[in-house]
């Protein structure tokens, strides 16, 4: 999905430090080319004193059937890894 990948990567740019940990919805952002009901959340925690893991929830409709996709990333306090 493009647009996961798009919102994973400004994620990411934001750095180790600006990622604050907990939920946030972002389904007013996503595209209407997805079909309803949809939504989506990304979580950061805290995995150790250097890292932090994104994990992005898209939730949409395919093909008349409720789907949900995961992507999962992880940044560094010194930079970008997955």
């Amino acid at each position: 999905n493009g647009f996961a990948e798009e919102k994973m990567e400004s994620l990411r740019s934001v750095g180790y430090t600006a990622l604050t940990n907990g939920t946030t919805d972002f389904t007013s952002e996503l595209p209407s080319t997805l079909s309803p009901p949809r939504s989506g959340t990304y979580l950061v925690s805290t995995q150790s004193a250097n890292v932090k893991k994104i994990v992005l929830t898209l939730t949409y409709t395919v093909q008349g059937q409720l789907q949900t996709f995961n992507y999962t990333s992880y940044i560094g306090r010194t930079g970008i890894g997955q």
